[in-house]
């Protein structure tokens, strides 16, 4: 079976429509409270609005993690339980949010990390919710990243297909997951035949053992100076513009 790249773009920009909703509502919040009143105050209710945002979203991102993975193992012909949603860890948001405003060295900057972390919190809810249900059935699990993606998604990338496992689990995986990340875990069945368009891991694996280092952070460092080009940046550029505009146009349609 072939993963066509249209439908993984689909899926991915459903995931990024979702996280964008989110963080473009706690930034419409946090412009909304008097920052120069009380500090202290404007912090605890933007980190409680933050965990209302990520329960609401995080649910979303996990539902529609759940929907994809039913459909892809069932395409391939296996037969499991539905995959269980799982949400975003609500006291990690708080704590990411309000780090984010403390660590700001203006408001604007203070804004937009805070509206990055809960990003990656409603993201990390569907690739939890991807993940789990790949350790609950044993499952074959790759992370796929495809296009612009950071030196050390690509890394991830390169393992190709693997077990699902726990030990797996308890590494840098979902702490990794970051605003912004088009990456994702695709599963399959042990033995059934999946390719993702676009998806080469060999080529990533040898992008790695050919970066310049002796260490793997000093390759994943030299990877990603290679990597950030003028040309790359545009790419980059034109991908958010392109996402906003398309959030933009959801909105608009509610």
């Amino acid at each position: 079976m072939r993963l066509s790249s249209s439908t993984w773009d689909r899926y991915r920009e459903a995931h990024a429509l979702l996280q964008g909703k989110a963080k473009q509502k706690l930034e419409a919040y946090f412009d909304s409270l008097p920052w120069d009143v009380d500090e202290a105050r404007c912090t605890r209710l933007l980190c409680r609005y933050a965990v209302e945002l990520a329960r609401l979203y995080g649910v979303a991102d996990g539902e529609l993690a759940a929907q994809f993975y039913d459909r892809l193992m069932s395409m391939l012909g296996a037969s499991v339980e539905p995959a269980e949603v799982v949400g975003a860890d609500e006291a990690l948001v708080a704590r990411d949010v309000q780090a984010a405003v403390s660590t700001g060295t203006s408001a604007e900057a203070s804004k937009s990390l805070a509206s990055s972390a809960l990003s990656g919190h409603v993201k990390r809810a569907g690739i939890e919710t991807m993940r789990n249900a790949a350790i609950r059935d044993r499952a074959m699990w790759a992370w796929v990243c495809i296009g612009d993606t950071c030196a050390f998604c690509r890394v991830l990338g390169s393992n190709g297909w693997q077990e699902a496992s726990r030990s797996i689990r308890a590494g840098n995986h979902a702490e990794h997951i970051h605003d912004s990340c088009d990456c994702q875990f695709v599963v399959k069945p042990p033995g059934a035949k999946l390719e993702v368009e676009g998806y080469d891991p060999d080529a990533l694996r040898a992008e790695y053992r050919d970066a310049e280092g002796g260490s793997a952070k000093d390759k994943v460092n030299a990877m990603r100076r290679a990597a950030y080009t003028e040309d790359y940046a545009g790419r980059r550029n034109a991908r958010r513009r392109e996402l906003y505009a398309r959030q933009k146009q959801a909105e608009q349609a509610e």
